[in-house]
């Protein structure tokens, strides 16, 4: 497949590698430093065959594999074109404007977009058919699985050829509809928001929920995911997800913790050991609530959903796991409790079929 890329930065780099070693000759578009960036390219593929990754025959193939360019007209020949440049949807717009005037009817046209709604990004488009959301993850080639984000306008070709293409390269398919859409960063915004809301509720110090509450369960706690991704980033992420199904709690942090990297108590007035059990499980049960849903009304694939969240957080324990430990009318009792405190539609429980069903034996 001849496959398009525009953006080098951060994720257009990533995304390049994972789809020039999956065997697809690849353009990527670099504005400011082509040069650099095809320097870049030359020296890596030199370091692959000195070390023997890649035989002469190997190197000569990928050499002649991919081609960095300053120009649009270079995408006419691609099969597919993803875009990968900061979350702006005006810039967004503008690129795949004249994407759809330079490439062949056929081209899907896919962005990495991880909050901006379709709709938004591809208003200007004529052939809608072939627009999709192809939402990578990072780091691309640690993480298991990628996002396909359609609507109603996106056909069964397009969403086929892009789930055999993510296959292909090794990686999970998740195919996400319309609300459900870059529906893995939603829940991380909503899980993160919880916790922080719930550290705020408990007389918990930021510093005893950071270093002595949250280790004991993850490795990669919400605040390690909002530093490495950075607040504003994640502001702008929780603008753009903000609905009426979650609109309190978001709207309580981007006032109390976006603005506030130090919000809450300087010391606990309360005792972090009796109070872990409500942040954790109430984290578990926010996220678990929210795989429900969307296997519920979305028809989400609920395995791949589980897997991911499971990953990003680097759980000590699996959803099933707390399920078969805890049960459901402990887990959803925090899910009232929360809602008592702040009504807001992401603590409506799921029924417990339905958690017998996506987190029960043999799920």
């Amino acid at each position: 497949m001849n496959i398009g890329i525009v953006g080098n930065g951060k994720m257009g780099n990533e995304i390049f590698w994972l789809t020039f070693n999956s065997g697809h000759n690849v353009v990527i578009m670099c504005v400011l430093n082509a040069r650099e960036y095809e320097a870049k390219i030359k020296k890596q593929l030199a370091k692959m065959l000195k070390r023997g990754i890649v035989d002469q025959a190997g190197y000569d193939t990928y050499m002649s594999s991919y081609k960095v360019t300053e120009n649009y007209d270079d995408f006419r020949d691609c099969d597919l074109v993803i875009e990968a440049v900061p979350e702006n949807p005006e810039l967004k717009r503008q690129i795949f404007s004249t994407l759809e005037r330079v490439t062949d009817n056929k081209c899907i046209l896919a962005t990495n977009t991880s909050s901006i709604p379709l709709n938004q990004i591809f208003s200007s488009c004529t052939l809608k058919e072939r627009c999709a959301g192809l939402h990578f993850f990072y780091p691309v080639m640690l993480s298991s699985s990628v996002e396909i984000n359609t609507e109603d306008f996106t056909s069964h070709q397009t969403i086929n050829t892009l789930s055999q293409l993510v296959t292909q390269m090794q990686k999970n398919p998740l195919i996400l509809k319309d609300k459900f859409n870059m529906f893995i960063n939603m829940a991380i915004a909503v899980g993160s928001s919880h916790v922080c809301y719930s550290i705020f509720c408990s007389n918990i110090s930021l510093s005893d929920a950071r270093n002595k509450i949250i280790p004991q369960y993850m490795e990669c706690s919400v605040f390690d995911i909002i530093d490495s991704v950075g607040t504003q980033i994640i502001g702008t992420s929780i603008r753009n997800f903000m609905n009426d199904e979650n609109r309190s709690l978001l709207s309580w942090y981007m006032e109390h913790v976006f603005s506030n990297s130090e919000f809450g108590l300087k010391d606990s007035t309360a005792d972090p050991e009796k109070c872990k059990n409500e942040i954790i499980l109430s984290f578990y049960a926010v996220l678990m609530n929210l795989t429900a849903y969307a296997y519920k009304e979305g028809n989400c694939s609920f395995s791949i959903i589980k897997a991911i969240l499971e990953d990003m957080f680097m759980l000590h324990k699996g959803f099933n796991e707390v399920y078969h430990e805890y049960g459901y009318e402990l887990l959803t009792s925090f899910l009232d409790q929360y809602d008592n405190r702040m009504p807001c539609r992401i603590y409506n429980k799921i029924s417990k079929s339905v958690y017998d069903e996506v987190f029960g034996e043999g799920s």
